[in-house]
């Protein structure tokens, strides 16, 4: 049933069939329009003070346009899980785009940016590790299912 998705794969649907930096027209000047990132209004010392998007904390899914993909929020709003364990690099991944299993496991990748973090943070193959442990106000999930 029901996981979390693979970072290739969070990666693949974030990009939402584009192979530029940030998955929409205009790039990172556009990124007000398109996703919940560190505005002008934001708090933080890193925030885009080209632009301001309204909103700091997460905002309701469908907040920002949907991707070509027809998915919302997939870069901004939230940090999102996958179940790979945290490797500094890609060296090693799975060719068929599934979970990896290997490297440093009490850590999990993160993808997708959030509310709080600056536009690098945003592009579609930025990443982090965090420990599972962990929980902030700035993680969120999804799960995926397949089409079987």
């Amino acid at each position: 049933g029901w996981r979390l998705p693979s970072e290739a794969k969070y990666e693949y649907a974030a990009r939402g069939g584009t192979t530029t930096p940030y998955p929409w027209e205009g790039g990172a000047a556009a990124l007000c329009e398109q996703a919940n990132g560190a505005g002008a209004e934001s708090r933080f010392r890193h925030r885009n003070r080209a632009c301001d998007d309204g909103t700091e904390p997460p905002v309701p899914a469908g907040g920002f346009p949907a991707n070509a993909y027809g998915l919302y929020h997939m870069i901004g709003n939230l940090w999102e899980w996958t179940g790979d364990c945290w490797n500094n690099s890609h060296r090693g991944s799975l060719a068929d785009g599934s979970v990896r299993l290997q490297g440093v496991c009490a850590s999990r990748v993160l993808r997708g940016g959030s509310w709080d973090d600056p536009a690098d943070n945003l592009r579609a193959a930025y990443r982090v590790g965090i420990p599972r442990t962990r929980r902030q106000a700035n993680v969120g999930f999804r799960v995926v299912q397949d089409l079987n």
